[in-house]
């Protein structure tokens, strides 16, 4: 029923002029949400504020930020010169995998050279192509995409293109 209500959506917003450019988002071209494309383009942004989080680069090293979430312990710590509970730097295959999971929620998808910079390797051809044989994803140049089928599998797809070398599959 998800999935039905899913494509629903996505014929009434296509109909309207509001096409989807991420997983659970639609606006008219050029509306996109500017603030919200900098996660999923795996940018870098400043989490400020009680229980914020946020990914920095610094001397081309990239970081994961979390500040106290308790809004009365945060404030006295900021007075002091750093509300953070978290600054710690994040190593290739972790950036890797968090560009996978954010990048591939929007219609723009990844870079395969930048997938090949966080990991070393390229995506596996067989991977690829099975994906794509299933219509999950299309291929344009250097960029995978997910195809409107594809977003229904999202998690799956991703799982799939994360290297063996990452310990995370089974």
């Amino acid at each position: 029923v998800s999935a039905q209500f899913f494509e629903v959506t996505q014929k009434i917003c296509e109909e309207h002029l509001l096409p989807l450019y991420e997983v659970s988002n639609h606006a008219k071209k050029g509306f996109e949400s500017q603030h919200n494309l900098v996660y999923w383009r795996y940018g870098d942004y400043a989490g400020v504020g009680p229980g914020a989080h946020g990914r920095l680069t610094i001397n081309d090293k990239k970081f994961r930020t979390e500040s106290i979430s308790n809004p009365f312990s945060w404030l006295k710590s900021a007075i002091s010169g750093n509300g953070d509970e978290l600054f710690e730097p994040i190593n290739e295959s972790d950036q890797g995998i968090e560009y996978l999971l954010f990048g591939l929620r929007i219609k723009e998808g990844i870079s395969q050279s930048r997938y090949r910079n966080f990991f070393n390797m390229s995506p596996k051809k067989s991977i690829l192509d099975d994906l794509r044989q299933k219509g999950f994803i299309k291929i344009n140049n250097d960029r995978i995409m997910a195809t409107n089928s594809g977003f229904l599998v999202l998690n799956q797809i991703v799982s799939n293109l994360i290297p063996d070398k990452c310990g995370l599959k089974n």
